[in-house]
Formats: C-alpha cells, sequence, structure tokens
C-alpha cells in the first residue's frame, strides 16, 4: 500500500471536518451572539431603509406624482427573542410627507426614511413595528402597487437614558424585502398615418396638422413626427397643448407614446397652402370618424381605446370624368331632332296628297 496515498487521504478528510467544525461554530456564534435572532431574519440593518419606486411596462412614462403613508403598528410579543414588543409610536416617517414625483420619461425615484430623534428619546428600548402603503393614484395607465411593507426599528440604549434608532428590518408577509414599490404603466401608443389620393391629388402637397391631447390627469406625452423622406422630429408635449406640424404629406406619421385607455385626441386639420378641394376621411380601430369632410377639420375626436394603435387619415381630392359639352348642347340635340321628325311627317303626308289627287 502506498503510504502517501494513505497521509494524503487522512489529511483531506481531516481538513474537511476542520473546515466543517468551523463553519458550524461560526453559525453558532453567529446565532449567539447577533442582536436579531427573531423570525424575520438573522441579521438586521443599521441604517435607515430607502423607499424605492419604479414604473414598468409601456414605453412612456408621462410623469406624475405618488403618494404613500406610514402607519404606526405594534410587533407581535415574541417576534424578537430579546426585544420587547411596543405599542404603536410615531417617529418614522418619509421624504416630503410621502410624496414622490417622477418627472416625465423617469421611471424610478427614492424616498429617504427619516427618524424624528426627539420622539426617540421618549419611546422605551425595544421593536416598534411601522407598516408602508401606497396610495390610491389617479394616474392615468397606473396600476397601484397593493403591497403592505412593514419596517421594524430596534430602539437601544447604553446609559438607560439615551436612545437611538440601532437596526431596521423590513418585511413583506413575514419574509425579509426591501423597501420597493413597483406600479405597471399600461400605455398605449398611437400612430396618424397620411395618406394622399385622387385621381386630381398631388402627392407631395403638404397639410398643417395639430393634436391636442387630454387625460384625466395632466402629463406629458412623447411625439415622434416623421416626414415622407424618413426625417424624425420628436419631443414632449403636456396635456392639452398641441402637437403641431406644417409638413405633413402623403406618408408622413405622427406617433404619439404615453397614451392611456380612456385619453382623448383632438386633431384638426388645415389646407393651409389653399390647393382646395380636399376632402378627409379618418378611420380609428377600422370605424369611420369622419368621412369624406371638406377642409378645415377642426371636430376629429378619438378616444384611446387598448389595442387601437393607428389612425389611417386619408385625404382625397378626385373628379368625376367631364360631361358638362354634352350636357349643355342636350338641348339643341333634342330640338334637331325634332324638328327632323316634324319635317318628315310634313312631307311625307304631302307625297300622300299629291298621289291622291294625281
Amino acid at each position: 500500500m502506498n503510504l502517501n496515498n494513505i497521509f494524503k487521504k487522512v489529511t483531506g478528510v481531516a481538513l474537511a471536518a476542520t473546515l466543517s467544525f468551523g463553519a458550524f461554530a461560526g453559525n453558532a456564534f453567529a446565532a449567539e451572539t447577533d442582536p436579531i435572532n427573531g423570525e424575520n431574519s438573522t441579521k438586521a440593518s443599521t441604517e435607515a431603509p430607502t423607499l424605492k419606486k419604479t414604473v414598468t411596462g409601456g414605453n412612456y412614462f408621462g410623469g406624475g406624482t405618488f403618494n404613500f403613508t406610514v402607519t404606526p403598528d405594534k410587533a407581535p410579543d415574541g417576534t424578537y427573542k430579546g426585544y420587547t414588543s411596543r405599542p404603536a409610536a410615531n417617529f418614522l416617517s418619509l421624504q416630503n410627507s410621502g410624496a414622490l414625483t417622477l418627472q416625465p420619461g423617469v421611471k424610478e425615484g427614492e424616498l429617504t426614511v427619516n427618524i424624528d430623534q426627539a420622539a426617540v428619546n421618549n419611546v422605551l428600548p425595544g421593536v416598534y413595528r411601522f407598516n408602508i402603503t401606497e396610495n390610491d393614484t389617479t394616474i392615468a395607465g397606473i396600476t397601484k402597487d397593493p403591497s403592505t411593507m412593514t419596517v421594524d426599528a430596534f430602539v437601544t440604549t447604553t446609559n438607560g437614558t439615551d436612545r437611538k434608532v440601532e437596526y431596521f428590518i423590513v418585511s413583506e408577509n413575514g419574509q425579509k424585502a426591501n423597501l420597493n414599490f413597483e406600479n405597471k404603466l399600461e400605455t398605449q401608443d398611437i400612430t396618424l398615418t397620411k395618406t394622399i389620393s385622387g385621381n386630381q391629388a398631388n402627392l407631395s402637397d403638404k397639410f398643417t396638422f395639430n393634436i391636442v391631447v387630454s387625460s384625466a390627469t395632466d402629463k406629458t406625452v412623447s411625439y415622434t413626427i416623421t416626414d415622407a423622406s424618413g426625417t424624425a422630429k420628436t419631443g414632449q408635449v403636456t396635456t392639452g397643448k398641441g402637437i403641431s406640424s406644417t409638413q405633413m404629406t402623403n406618408g408622413s406619421t405622427i406617433k404619439i407614446e404615453g397614451l392611456a385607455a380612456g385619453d382623448k385626441l383632438a386633431v384638426s386639420e388645415t389646407d393651409s397652402n389653399n390647393y382646395g378641394g380636399y376632402e378627409a376621411t379618418a378611420t380609428y380601430n377600422g370605424a369611420d370618424v369622419i368621412k369624406n369632410q371638406s377642409l378645415p377639420v377642426t371636430d376629429a375626436s378619438f378616444t384611446v381605446a387598448a389595442g387601437g394603435d393607428t389612425i389611417q387619415w386619408t385625404n382625397s381630392r378626385k373628379a368625376e370624368i367631364p360631361t358638362g359639352l354634352i350636357e349643355n348642347i342636350a338641348p339643341f340635340v333634342l330640338a334637331i331632332a325634332a324638328a327632323g321628325v316634324i319635317f318628315f311627317v310634313y312631307f311625307n303626308r304631302d307625297k300622300n296628297e299629291e298621289e291622291q289627287y294625281a
């Protein structure tokens, strides 16, 4: 038997046993000395948590304010070993009174958790619980986060009189969590596509469009105006103000992002170059909104619906085959024909009379 192999095996087993014992001892030591070893976690944070807000979904978020409420509560007795669950106290709050505003185009934001030290000085050592929820929102297209996040704050003392919040644990439904709230954004992007048609139309004619967005709440929308050559112009506009273009021609588009179901679009079109003779027809979701309406158009109203993504806008100028000349000479042709019939009957009768008396 190879003694070197036996030595290596014995050494390996001994090393593994040593590492396993060290890990066990380390865990046991941590469990014994960790300041919090209750049901939620064996490791608390020494820094106050930060509330984080995230908006998911949709290509563009027009901005808005989210509001959160902090409600003092009492943790069940015995939740944390060695810490007394104290009655509700009011020393934890959120920055800006719980109002978090996201600017247009921004989908993430934060609020810091504030601790009122003067109020902490007047409470007993122990654990204090706070529940944080998101208020109902009126932001169009936003689904509220129904979560209730729990923040447990641990007040300690060093000399029996001084107080401080030394530890924090955030949980949701009894499981350690982050103080995060997420909202799903359900928006509708709509593209107005311009077409010019008709036997008297010129495909390079340009028209002026103005689109005003109205919504249940003030917000901004993003838009992209693309001309027939593919050149794009982007921008943002608040509800109640217009998206305008004087260069809408055959193949031009206006795409609006950040709309929500129920929002309304008021579209107007003018023949600013006085071409004359053009009519407008517009369809949305396959249904006519206006049909063969002479310019200018001032009353085309569209209500945004889930699944509707295209407004087909057509300007047509056409003429029927000219018949005016025929209509003008027709009476004369009929008069001549009638006269011919009269002469034929008259002369034919005279001829018959002559033959009778011959």
